[in-house]
């Protein structure tokens, strides 16, 4: 796949190839010299973790889980990266990914319309949908994946799983494999996921490894469109655009479970970051996921060349 994209700007200038796609990896294409400087983040981290400790001592947090990487060949670095947590609607990314890659090879899948009747029931919604689907109307498997992605609608990737199990059952048991998570089969509050293993799903769409071109296009921009914005992007200047995906939990315990994953498009240099927490209150999580995105951003600022 990316000798295609050399391919496409093989014989184009360098201003077209920039201007030929908006959010998969440039540097395959048409190469960049380093924007930011490529140290570690040693002290970045030492930073974060007296800010960890800070709020678990506030007792607004209980475990929190990070990781990230510099996409544009720069380093990574994680705090308890290997830490699980339930992925709750991150998996509506997974799900998105099954449909737009089975799409590659049957384009008419993505007009296929499936009216929204009567669905197994889903979990509720602390964040809702600010354009939740209505029941009894005809939506395209296309507009659906739009729902699911831009406004986290449960009913909307619901609708979307139930077709994919009668009409194409092996299909997303094989991309949980393939992209290196565990399929979470029904028991969604047993499903496991850590940052690092959901981060590099951000990586393949930006590196077009799983998805084509086009299609790794359609999905980074849909994720640019979320309306999520109590998380990452709460730390980021307005203007950066961030393709971000959030997952949201309350359990019977108590617990609530917050995490919102990510490329932050900063000029001409993306990074990617991955945030996931546990504790009392969805507040609380909210501004600490922004307060990491917003210390992680500002140091990546102060490195620019």
């Amino acid at each position: 796949l990316n000798v295609m994209t050399l391919v496409i700007c093989r014989n184009t200038s360098a201003t077209e190839c920039d201007d030929a796609k908006n959010f998969i990896n440039r540097r395959f294409a048409c190469g960049h010299k380093d924007i930011v400087s490529k140290k570690e983040y040693s002290e970045l981290k030492y930073r974060l973790r007296a800010y960890i400790q800070q709020k678990e001592e506030e007792e607004k947090l209980s475990d929190i889980s990070i990781w990230f990487r510099d996409l544009e060949a720069g380093p990574t670095f994680g705090i308890n990266e290997r830490e699980d947590f339930i992925p709750a609607s991150l998996l509506k990314l997974p799900l998105a990914m099954t449909y737009l890659e089975l799409a590659e090879t049957m384009p008419a899948l993505l007009e296929q319309k499936i009216t929204y009747g009567s669905t197994a029931p889903f979990p509720r919604q602390s964040f809702a949908p600010g354009d939740p689907i209505q029941k009894g109307q005809q939506y395209t498997v296309d507009e659906l994946i739009t729902h699911a992605i831009v406004y986290s609608d449960n009913a909307a990737a619901q609708l979307l799983y139930e077709y994919l199990l009668k009409h194409y059952p092996a299909s997303l048991t094989e991309t949980y494999r393939n992209l290196g998570i565990i399929d979470p089969g029904t028991e969604l509050d047993k499903a496991a996921v850590n940052p690092k293993e959901y981060g590099a799903i951000f990586r393949m769409l930006y590196n077009v490894s799983f998805l084509d071109i086009d299609m790794s296009e359609k999905l980074l921009d849909l994720l640019v469109r979320s309306e999520f914005k109590q998380g990452l992007m709460q730390g980021i200047p307005e203007q950066i655009k961030v393709a971000n995906k959030f997952g949201e939990r309350y359990r019977d315990n108590g617990e609530n479970q917050l995490h919102d994953c990510g490329i932050i498009y900063y000029p001409d240099n993306p990074y990617q970051l991955c945030v996931m927490t546990r504790g009392d209150n969805f507040a609380d999580l909210q501004s600490i996921i922004g307060d990491i995105s917003k210390m992680v951003y500002e140091e990546f600022d102060s490195r620019k060349l």
